[in-house]
């Protein structure tokens, strides 16, 4: 997705209310305070009822966010961003070409551990045929 179908979509979200963004703080063009900036899987809540300064432009969100009650003017290139969920709707939109490649390569072996790890279920007995039964108290109604 292009950064401006990802801004109209975020831009679309937050006229309905509180957006959570993940995103890779750990990129040369992020600015976030100094003890998030190792964190590859950052989440952030914006909201334009948060009453702080937010901008959505062409080429980033800036966001003044408060940090254990200090206010920090946040810069979010788009291309740091690769997940964004609504807090209204609960709907995630996933932007795989944004997700650092180690968070991939981790899943990809979290899946294939499991996998490998996952017992097979048991093949099920076939269940003896039904034996039939009267009914004496049944009749055909015409």
């Amino acid at each position: 997705m292009t950064s401006a179908k990802k801004r109209q979509l975020l831009e679309q979200l937050l006229d309905k209310g509180m957006v959570m963004i993940v995103l890779d703080a750990r990129r040369s063009d992020v600015d976030v305070p100094k003890h998030l900036r190792h964190d590859g899987h950052l989440r952030l809540n914006l909201s334009y009822r948060f009453g702080t300064k937010l901008e959505v432009s062409e080429s980033l969100v800036t966001s003044s966010l408060s940090f254990s009650g200090t206010n920090y003017e946040c810069h979010l290139p788009w291309s740091s961003i690769y997940l964004i969920v609504s807090h209204v709707s609960g709907q995630p939109y996933l932007f795989t070409q944004d997700v650092p490649a180690d968070l991939l390569a981790r899943a990809s072996e979290n899946l294939t551990s499991e996998a490998e790890n996952t017992p097979q279920p048991a093949k099920p007995e076939p269940e003896p045929p039904l034996k039939p039964t009267k009914h004496p108290h049944l009749r055909l109604v015409k």
